[in-house]
């Protein structure tokens, strides 16, 4: 889920970040499932992704397992709050 390289690129953008916005979308054709991701959005408007994974269905099981994830990695250290589009 997680690749060593975005994760030196992310853990130098992490610091900065407040908020992580919470969002997942349905892949279709060759690759099937969610991509689910985590983004913030810099002061010049610029949107940068802090984690991404790919999951078989958007529920909560995969949502937790992503985000346990992300918090292991370090990169909920600075962030105050979430925010997401689910229900």
């Amino acid at each position: 889920m997680f690749s060593e390289n975005q994760l030196s690129a992310q853990k130098q953008v992490a610091p900065y970040a407040k908020f992580a916005c919470l969002v997942g979308c349905h892949l279709t054709g060759k690759l099937k499932g969610m991509l689910i991701c985590a983004m913030n959005q810099d002061s010049n408007g610029t949107i940068f992704i802090l984690a991404n994974g790919l999951v078989p269905r958007e529920d909560e099981a995969n949502w937790f397992y992503f985000l346990r994830h992300f918090q292991n990695a370090g990169l909920t250290n600075s962030i105050t709050f979430f925010i997401s589009d689910r229900d």
